[in-house]
Formats: structure tokens, sequence, C-alpha cells
């Protein structure tokens, strides 16, 4: 057998009938370098090559016509001498083309192009769940399926509805010989028209996109009839639905929409109603005594209150309680409770410091009733003495009867004291020292009774007792104005 007949046989073998005559009908305008490269190894029986020669160029000319524009040749496929390279059922040639090994679908067998017509599906508004355009398929239950076999919304088997068949014969037209059912006409006008609130595009009914601009189409509702005006519902401008309860008649108050309306209608009642002792209208108060809120509704396991709070029902006596409703108005009326001290025990430290304080507070009261005596005893010594100190009011010299008669009405006869003692200068006059009396201070050898231990001390010896706790000015102050003098 000559090559020219191997690449006959060849050839046949792969669905070509005969490449002689097709290679003959094509015209000097259609030909192509691939097409003329083509003629030369298929027409001319001068040309000797083996058969292993013509395998990468029969696949380089056959993969060229298939994509060719003015030739609608089929791709050259083979199961043998290509051998998968990327998974199961594909291969690869010298060009780096992949393409499916040989079957019905498969791309270059005889059945393919007549596949490809039949499995061309109408090209549908839009995805109404993702946005995007697509070929797909629309669930009778109004769905959109994209590459499904079951249907994710209603679960049975896609099957498009009427008015997708409708569409799918008056666009195909003349090529299938199809004509228009009147009744999938009058169904699909019988169908509710919805149109997006952002762009006005038209939706499907299951849509939850717009499939022009996008946005989201918030609470689908109902599909409403076309007759009538357009009105908002939900996400959509939809057609007002004709009245279900006759012409002119509508709704009655006291019917419900939903569960919620139910509900909110009922605690309203319960609300406006008396208060009960237990159950639906009950107030609950925690042991601690907060008050929790008023029962409207009961869950089963537990009450659902007011407030949105629930109370369970097995923790009844020992988180909460029932509120008497009696109990509520009595206590707005009653006494304000008195809550006992509670006495802590004291210990031996508490005693101790306790003793000290009273200590430090007797001794306290005795200094202040010695300054308050010695302040009455200098009243009255100033009184009978003629010492003059000098008023930095207006700097002159004044005893103690011109100062008192001077500020008289203004200030007291403590704050004339004080003023007399702390800021008037003092000007000692020399008294007169008695026959038969030595001039002594206080510095020498006179005794006087420490009130602290009852005894007689003269000023050094308190100054020993005293030194490291008290300074020298304080022992002397406590020294003149609280050791009472021996005579």
């Amino acid at each position: 057998m000559s090559t020219k007949q191997h690449l006959f046989f060849y050839a046949k073998e792969h669905g070509w009938k005969d490449q002689q005559a097709q290679a003959a009908s094509l015209t000097a305008e259609t030909k192509t370098p691939w097409d003329q490269q083509y003629i030369e190894g298929v027409t001319d029986p001068t040309i000797k090559r083996s058969l292993c020669e013509w395998y990468p160029r029969l696949e380089k000319v056959f993969i060229q016509r298939a994509v060719a524009p003015l030739t609608r040749s089929r791709l050259f496929a083979s199961n043998s001498w290509a051998k998968p390279s990327r998974g199961k059922g594909r291969g690869t040639g010298p060009t780096g083309h992949y393409f499916d090994q040989g079957s019905d679908s498969t791309v270059g067998s005889k059945h393919y192009w007549s596949a490809v017509e039949e499995s061309r599906a109408p090209r549908v508004s839009a995805n109404p769940y993702f946005g995007s355009l697509a070929s797909e398929g629309i669930c009778a239950c109004g769905s959109s399926n994209v590459g499904r076999h079951m249907c994710f919304d209603c679960g049975r088997e896609r099957q498009p509805p009427a008015r997708q068949e409708s569409q799918l014969e008056s666009r195909q037209g003349d090529d299938h010989n199809t004509k228009v059912n009147p009744a999938n006409q009058a169904n699909q006008a019988s169908q509710g028209r919805r149109f997006c609130i952002h762009c006005g595009a038209p939706q499907v009914a299951a849509a939850k996109f717009c499939s022009e601009c996008g946005e989201r189409c918030i609470n689908p509702g109902a599909i409403s009839q076309p007759e009538g005006a357009f009105q908002r519902r939900g996400g959509y401008f939809e057609k007002a639905p004709e009245p279900q309860h006759g012409a002119g008649v509508s709704k009655p108050e006291d019917e419900v929409d939903s569960f919620q309306d139910y509900k909110a209608q009922l605690r309203k009642e319960v609300l406006n109603a008396p208060a009960t002792e237990r159950g639906v209208g009950a107030y609950i108060r925690s042991l601690e005594g907060e008050l929790w809120g008023r029962v409207v509704c009961d869950q089963g396991r537990s009450w659902q209150l007011a407030s949105g709070r629930l109370a369970r029902k097995e923790n009844e006596g020992k988180v909460w309680v029932f509120e008497n409703p009696n109990a509520i108005r009595a206590a707005l009326h009653e006494a304000p409770k008195v809550v006992p001290e509670v006495t802590r025990q004291s210990s031996i430290l508490d005693d101790l410091a306790e003793k000290r304080r009273q200590e430090e507070e007797a001794l306290q009261a005795k200094r202040e009733a010695a300054r308050r005596r010695r302040r009455e005893g200098d009243a009255g010594h100033q009184s009978q003495s003629g010492e003059r100190r000098v008023d930095p009011d207006d700097n002159k010299l004044y005893t103690w009867e011109e100062l008192r008669a001077r500020y008289r009405g203004m200030f007291s006869d403590r704050e004339v004291l004080d003023y007399w003692n702390k800021d008037c200068k003092v000007v000692p006059a020399v008294p007169a020292v008695p026959a038969g009396r030595p001039k002594q201070g206080h510095h020498g050898h006179e005794g006087r009774k420490d009130p602290d231990d009852g005894k007689v001390y003269s000023f050094d010896e308190l100054c020993r007792k005293y030194r490291g706790a008290f300074s020298l000015e304080e022992i002397e102050e406590y020294w003149l104005e609280e050791c009472r003098e021996m005579r």
C-alpha cells in the first residue's frame, strides 16, 4: 500500500470521507499556506513519504484548518498516538494543544456539531442569585440552577417553566420548525412582573439580586397580579394585588398578619390588664429583692418578661419568686426598714486602741480646761494690773480694759482676749517685790503638782521626766498651764 493510500484510510477512520475531494474543492481565494501543504501531501503521487513522517504534519495541518475562520472543518482527534498527560481523557500533541479522547461529545467527532446545536441553551436575562449573565436553566419553582441537575430550592429535577419554553421557541424560530403555544403565552402573561427599585430592570420571581445593577432586592414577598397600579413592596415595584375579601372590603382590624403581630397584641393586652399572683400578668422578683418585670408570655420551660428577659420555671424559689400584687401596693406605704447594725467581734488590739483613744481624749480635755482657766485668770489679772500693750491697728498703748472698751460691740470678749494675747505687743511693767519674799522664776526650785500622776515636781525634774516625748516649749507650756502651783 502506498503512502497516499495510508493517508486516505487514516483520514477516513477519523471521520474524513474524502480528503482529496475536500482539498480539490478549495478555491484560490480560500486557500491558506497550510491548505497548500495539505494538498501537496495528499494529491501528489510522486511524493513518497512514510506514514510516520506525515503524522506530525497532519496534526499541524488539521488543527490549523479547524481554527481557520473561512473553513468549518472538524478538529483532528485521536486516542492512539497521543497519550494523556493531564488527568483521565486528556491528551496533547507536539503543538501543545489539549483535546479529549473520542466520544459523542468530543470536539472533532462525527456527532459533535449536532450535539452542540441540540444542547445550545437560551440566553436568559440574568442569574438572579449571583447577578451575572450566564446560560442557565430556571426550574419550574422559579429558582435558577447553574450547572445543576437537581434544583437546590425545591429538590426536583431541573425543568424549565412554560414561559421559558415559549421564549426558547420564539428565539429558535424556523430553524427547528416549532410553533408557539398560545397556552404558554397566557401562562406567561398571568405571572406577576417585578422591577428593581434601583435601576427599574425586570426581575424573575425568585431573584434576590438585580441582574442589571447587582443591588440586593430585600423582602421579595408574594407575586402580584399584572392588573392595577404599580406599588412598592419590599425590594420591588409590583402591581397592586386584587382584594381577596371582595371589591371595596378592607381587612378586619382584629385580624393579625403574622405570629409576631399576635405576640405584640398579646403583650399589649397583658400589660393593660390588672396584675395577677402567678403566671401571665404576674410580677417576678429576685430573692435579693430586685424587680425583674412582668410576665407577658409562657414559653413552656420559661416565662418571658415584658423586657424580653426569660425566667426559667425550674429556678422558681431558688433564684426568683412571684411577687404578690398586694405586697407591691403595701410596700409604697410602709415605713422604711431599719437594717440592724452588725457587730464585729473585737480583738485585744482593738481594745488597746480604744483604751488609748479614750486616754488621749481625756488628756485633751484636761489641756483645754487648763487653757480656759489660764485665759480667765489672765483676764482677771489684766483687769487688776496696769499692764499696757501696743495695738497693731493704731500702734498705741492700751490696757486690757481700754482695749475691751474700744472693740465692745464689734467683737466678743473671747475674741478680744485672743487678739490681746496673740497680736498685741507686750510692754511688761516691773512689779514691786513685796518685802520678805525673794524674786523667783518658774525655773527655780518651785514645786508644782503634775496632774498626770499627782506628784510634785520642779521644772527641772519635769523636763527630765518628759524629755524625748515632748519639746522644751511643750513642757514649759504644760508646766505653766496644767501643773498646779503648790503653796
